[in-house]
Parts: structure tokens; sequence; C-alpha cells
């Protein structure tokens, strides 16, 4: 046995560089490996711990139409068995605020009423990311704010927000940001802002209605990639009949949607499918037009049709000509289903049919329909028009060009996705060329004598490494193009299979030539580059020593 394990550590103990060498090309390739691993194991799961860290809920209430009593409704599920509930929180939603000097776009503001003790609530517990004190409750000047406004605006403890309310301003100081789960998602176009009581007070009496809210609140699916013009009635000081005959009116506009927002409950599910309803948004205008697409079939073009998302779909086990019964504002109504399209909102657990399919109450009792998407004529400018808007109805609307959208979603699209992508992608560019260092320092040392010999030849260093050099480059160039051909061929099928979950089934990649050119020039040279650094050994040493070596 000792003259086996002696064999075993005499090439270790003998060829000391070649052995560090290989074990760090092995330690490169595992860190690799494991981080990957990493990654793709962990893509899903953090959502999940959070939401039950915080004791997350299924299902949000949001009362603002005066079809039910809050007080009571929030009774009835309290009182049910098995059901836990949050406290009933009071809000009025603004639309303009300023944070040094720079307007915050894209985003309603629901200022909330925090109580005595906002943390004291059993659901949707709120987790803090950054904290002055550790008050119950924020203190009289100071808000809350959640991570999603915080994180991709970059604003932290201590900077001050100002909102304008009734042409005036409140201006606050931000004293903790916290994880509120229905606030803090990526790509929200709403934020819960807490408030302390008596200044929510001092708000209201500056005008305009309240909301009282346990809160159900759907993100509008902006169509963003045809509509010029995005308008939002955010709170009672305009009406939304008032704003839709404005924007008729107006000799620029072309094509007014008007979109609005119930929930449906299904009348019958699948066995174990664990569904309690569906969130249905609604237009009187052309979904085409304005943006929105769908993966097969249509969309509704009659009451009784209805387009619906794919995680709805599935989980309700319809396909295209199929019924579907939804009890929506306490009427049952049978749909035939005519589309299925994706969208981040509610992960595609969503629905959309036209105005006309969402059941009347009574004369007054109208469904809200508080969001407009317009195409406007050739021509027209569009940020007077929005500056007109604004000087009509002042604070009570949000509007904002298709620029505007844009550039605020690849904003948070940059932090959220873009630059940790980068990184990842230095980072394995860093790791290759770890690995061709390490790989070329083996052969130098295994091909020493013969380099010794190409010297004695009169073969200068530098023509040395050149040759080194270039035969790295053929198989290097050989093996790039099979990954570039891999990469742009499964990694959309690798997204696709993560982000299933989140209600995407077709990832939309886009295959720039110029991005793909540059990706495969950057590991090129991070390859080479660790080729052309090893090899620097060749110039540093004697030919004497280099035949010595060998």
């Amino acid at each position: 046995m000792y003259p086996i394990w002696l064999l075993g550590w005499s090439g270790p103990g003998t060829k000391k560089t070649q052995t560090a060498v290989i074990a760090a090309i092995l330690l490169l390739s595992a860190l690799l490996l494991t981080t990957a691993f990493v990654v793709l194991n962990n893509t899903g799961g953090y959502f999940g711990d959070v939401h039950r860290t915080a004791n997350g809920s299924h299902t949000l209430l949001q009362f603002e139409s005066g079809l039910h009593d809050p007080e009571a409704v929030h009774a009835w599920w309290s009182g049910q068995e098995g059901v836990e509930t949050s406290s009933l929180f009071r809000y009025v939603s603004l639309s303009q605020a300023v944070h040094e000097g720079k307007e915050i776009a894209n985003l309603t503001f629901h200022m909330t009423n925090a109580g005595p003790g906002p943390l004291a609530s059993p659901v949707d517990r709120l987790i803090f990311a950054e904290r002055e004190s550790p008050s119950p409750a924020p203190e009289a000047g100071t808000v809350w704010i959640p991570t999603s406004l915080a994180y991709s605006k970059s604003i932290g403890t201590g900077d001050r927000l100002a909102f304008e309310w009734a042409d005036k301003t409140f201006v606050y100081r931000v004293s903790a940001i916290v994880v509120d789960l229905p606030f803090s998602q990526p790509f929200t176009v709403t934020a819960r802002i807490w408030m302390n009581e008596s200044d929510y007070a001092g708000l209201l009496a500056a005008g305009g209605a309240i909301h009282s809210s346990v809160a159900h609140l759907d993100p509008p699916e902006w169509g963003y990639d045809d509509a010029h013009i995005s308008v939002q009635v955010v709170n009672g000081a305009a009406s939304p009949d008032e704003v839709d005959r404005a924007l008729r009116a107006h000799p620029w506009t072309e094509h007014v949607g008007r979109f609005g927002y119930v929930y449906g409950v299904p009348a019958e599910t699948a066995e174990n499918a664990r569904l309690s309803g569906i969130p249905v948004t609604f237009t009187d205008g052309d979904p085409d037009r304005l943006g929105y697409e769908t993966l097969l079939g249509r969309h509704p073009a009659t009451g009784s049709e209805i387009a619906l998302g794919v995680q709805a779909a599935e989980l309700l086990g319809k396909r295209i000509g199929d019924e579907v019964r939804l009890y929506i504002r306490g009427i049952q109504a049978s749909y035939t289903v005519t589309g299925i399209y994706q969208g981040i909102p509610n992960m595609s657990l969503s629905a959309r049919m036209t105005t006309d399919g969402v059941p009347r109450l009574a004369p007054g009792r109208e469904p809200d329909a508080p969001a407009f998407f317009l195409l406007l004529k050739e021509g027209a400018d569009r940020d007077a028009f929005i500056a007109e808007l604004r000087e009509r109805f002042g604070d009570a609307i949000y509007a904002a060009s298709q620029e505007t959208l844009l550039r605020e979603t690849f904003d948070q699209a940059a932090g959220i996705l873009i630059w940790p992508l980068a990184a990842m992608g230095l980072f394995i560019a860093g790791v290759a060329y770890g690995i061709m260092y390490s790989v070329v320092r083996v052969q130098l040392k295994r091909d020493a004598r013969t380099l010794g010999i190409f010297r004695s030849l009169g073969m200068t260093a530098g023509r040395l490494r050149l040759a080194l050099l270039s035969g790295a480059a053929l198989p290097t160039f050989a093996g790039l193009l099979p990954g570039l051909l891999a990469g742009t061929l499964l990694m959309p099928k690798l997204l696709e299979a993560v982000l299933r979950a989140y209600g995407i089934v077709e990832f939309p990649a886009v295959r720039d030539a110029g991005a793909l050119a540059t990706a495969v020039a950057a590991g090129w040279a991070a390859i080479l580059g660790g080729c052309w650094l090893a090899s620097s050994d060749v110039k540093r040493q004697s030919l004497r020593s280099l035949v010595e070596e060998g």
C-alpha cells in the first residue's frame, strides 16, 4: 500500500506548478457550474419564501365603487373559519410626486393611513429593508415606501418626497423602506405610501374623496407598443366620464380605448385547481390597434366573448371555443373563449373582454373604467397634448407618453435583469480567462524543452507567443460558434421554462446581430487574453532555463 501511495504523490510533489494549475482549473470549473446551478435552482423559490415569511395574502380586495360596505365585507371575511384578514386601510390616490427635483413617472401613489400599528396586521406583514427607528408606525412628517419604488428610483431613507394634491405640495421624509408584497413586485404601476395618521388627515383636509381598501389592485396591462398616450384617473377630483368626453372630443385624437377592471369568480373549476378568482380587464377600444397581442386566436369582439391568460386557461381547463361561466359583480354570465394570451401583470392569471361583456347592475352603477390609451393623429404634438390635459384636470389624472412609459420600464428592466445578467456574463468571461490562463501555463511547463529548441533556432519570444496565440485562436473560435448557436436557440427555451410560472410561455427573444457579434468578440478576447498573459513567461525566462525545465 505504501509504494502505491508514494507513487501517487510523487507526481504532485515533483511538479508542484502543474498540480496547482490543474487544481485552479478544476476550482474555476466547479465554481462556474455551482453558480449556474444555484442561480437556476433559486430563480423561482425566493418569492415563495418571502411570501410565507410575510404571510402573504391570496386575495386582495379594493372597495372604490360603492357597491359594498367595506366594514361589512371585512367583518364577514374575518368571521370565516381558516381565513386570516388584514386590517382595513384607507387611502387616497395621487399621481404626481417629485424626488430630488425629478418627477416620478408611470406610478399611482396610494397614500395610506397607517393607523396606530400597521405592523400588527397578520396578513401581508411588512418586512423592513431599511429603517431609521423602531417606531410601530410612520412618525409625523415621515412615510414608509415599498422597495419597488425605492430601488427603481434610487430613493433612500432620509430622502424627501414631494406630493402634489389639490394644488398644494406635501413634503415627507422617507423613514423606512419596506417589502410590501402587493406593491413590491417588479414593473408595478402602483405604490403604497404608508403615512402617519395625522398627516393623512391633513392630506384629506386639502380636498378630495377617500377610498377604503383591503385592496385588490390590478396593475394595468399597458399597451406600450402602439398607444401614443396613457391617461389614468387617479382620484375623485375628476370623473372618468368627464375625462372620456374630453379625450374623444379633442381634435388631435384618432382612437381612444377606455379600460376598466373587475373581478371574476369561476362558477366551476377543475378538480384540485386552487383558483378563487381572476382579474378581468374590459375595454371599448380595439386591443390590436393599441398593442395587445394573443398567442392563440383573437381578442373578444362581442359581449359574449372572452380571452384568457395562459395561466387562467390552464387552471380553468379551457381552450379556444370552450364556454366559461364567471360571476362578475355578483351576476353569472357565460362567455366563449376566443383567444389566449400571455402577460406579466397578474402572471397571466387574468382575462380580457369588451365593455359590453360586463354585467350591468343598475343605471348609475356602471363599472369603473379609469384608464385610457390613445392614438393621436399624424403630426400631433404629444407633449403639448399631455400638458393641456394636466392643465385642465391637474392631479386628478396621470398622463404620460409612450416614450416616458418605455423609458421607465427599461430603467426597471435594466436594474432587475440587464445589469445582473451583464454581471453574470462578465463573471463567466473571467472564469474562461482563468481557465485559459491555467491551461497555457500547463502547456508551457509541458513543452518547455520544445520551446527552448525553437528559441535556439532564432525564434524570438514575441513570435513564439504569437504562435501560441494563433494555436489557441482557431479552437477557441471553433468552440465559440457552437456555443453561440446553442445559446441563441436554447436560452429562450430555458427562460421560458423558468418564466412559465410567471405567465410567460413564449419568451420574445430578440436576436440582434450586432449584440451577438459583440458577445462573441468579448468571449474571444477574454480567452485569448488569458493565453497571451500566460505566455509572457516565455519572454521572461532565459533559453537555458527553458531547456532545463523541459
